[in-house]
């Protein structure tokens, strides 16, 4: 049975809607609309309807390109991984009733983004995240191995009683630079090939401008999380119509539309 099929519910007021498509459910039975009372699923379509019109349909369709987004300059790297970020939207105290777009009382839309990314932004995005943890933790490491060995710190303690948590202490700061020293210089590296920064590319860019905002970011980067494929089913993940050639959606169609 294919997706089109499985829209049974007749009596929605938003199926075959612009809202039905944004929600890309599986099935009626999956959708966290079709258990309201029928007041309450109106309600529910003019808040999609809102978040549609705060969102655009720009960003919405950015999954279906195959050129890198991150990429900087006019080459782009081709689409081997999808990044995903949660993006927010301070929607004023109106209660919300949508599960499955997350929502939070105060604060409002919370909505995830799809976006291509090539391989190499990849990874100079995750070493980023790791870079100079090995040397750290290493340092770190050294430091509690040198001071559990006995002799070590008893020679130590023999100059002064203080020096094996100085010693200690000094190894620590120095792992903490080294750190910082080797994760800034990857971050300056990627810099100049990779954007780490969602917000400044020109199709959030236009989102800020309206309102929204990142999510959660650490350091005023990003926090990308990549997959292999997207989901087949949830909010903004739907598949374009296929129409038949009597205008029908045939069995390709997964929107939820009427032509099938």
């Amino acid at each position: 049975m294919n997706d089109c099929e499985r829209y049974t519910n007749k009596k929605c007021p938003l199926i075959g809607s612009e809202e039905c498509k944004a929600l890309n459910m599986s099935c009626c039975d999956e959708c966290p609309v079709n258990d309201m009372y029928d007041e309450d699923k109106e309600a529910a379509g003019e808040g999609l309807k809102e978040l549609r019109s705060l969102l655009g349909g720009e960003v919405t369709e950015l999954h279906k390109t195959r050129e890198c987004l991150l990429c900087k300059g006019d080459s782009k790297g081709a689409r081997d991984w999808y990044g995903t970020v949660d993006i927010g939207h301070e929607y004023g105290d109106k209660p919300q009733k949508m599960a499955e777009i997350k929502l939070f009382a105060k604060t409002g839309y919370i909505v995830p983004i799809h976006f291509p990314v090539c391989a190499k932004c990849k990874k100079n995005i995750e070493r980023m995240w790791f870079a100079g943890d090995a040397a750290g933790v290493g340092i770190g490491a050294a430091a509690l191995i040198m001071m559990s060995i006995r002799p070590i710190r008893e020679a130590l303690a023999a100059v002064n009683s203080l020096l094996p948590i100085a010693v200690f202490i000094g190894m620590a700061a120095v792992a903490f630079i080294v750190r910082a020293l080797i994760k800034n210089g990857a971050l300056r590296r990627a810099r100049r090939e990779t954007e780490t920064n969602v917000m400044r590319l020109p199709q959030f860019a236009k989102l800020a401008e309206n309102g929204w905002f990142e999510v959660t970011t650490k350091a005023k980067m990003s926090q990308v999380a990549f997959s292999k494929n997207l989901p087949e089913h949830g909010a903004f993940m739907q598949k374009e119509c296929v129409s038949g050639d009597d205008g029908s959606g045939g069995e390709n169609c997964s929107c939820g539309c009427e032509n099938r």
